[in-house]
């Protein structure tokens, strides 16, 4: 399943689809890791701005993926939740204090340029 993506300088912006659930979740998660060992310098932005259903697998693929950008000294921030339903669901797994979530993709390449401080 190919995520679109975009880099902008040193960070990778990628893409998520709607649905992130159980079927999706392993087919996502091997794309990302594939993007991570090609980008292997840069830190990453999951924007999420066309997501409106999240499984727990899917919040999984969060997880995972920090653990192993964080292993190479990379970062990985959210942005653009535009669906409410995803950020409680974000809220109920208590997700918010170890993820770095902004409104605005623009928000989360500044922080990661190093220009702002978290949200």
């Amino acid at each position: 399943m190919p995520l679109e993506r975009k880099k902008t300088g040193n960070s990778v912006i990628i893409f998520l689809p709607a649905t992130i659930d159980m079927v999706l979740s392993a087919a996502i998660e091997k794309e990302l890791n594939i993007i991570f060992r090609e980008d292997s310098e840069s830190s990453f932005v999951m924007n999420l701005k066309n997501v409106n259903v999240i499984s727990s697998s899917g919040l999984r693929i969060f997880i995972t993926a920090r653990r192993k950008l964080r292993e190479s000294n990379r970062e990985i921030v959210i942005c653009s939740v535009e669906d409410e339903g995803v950020m409680e669901t974000f809220k109920a797994a208590k997700l918010m204090d170890i993820f770095k979530i902004f409104k605005t993709e623009e928000q989360a390449l500044e922080y990661l340029r190093g220009k702002v401080s978290s949200p």
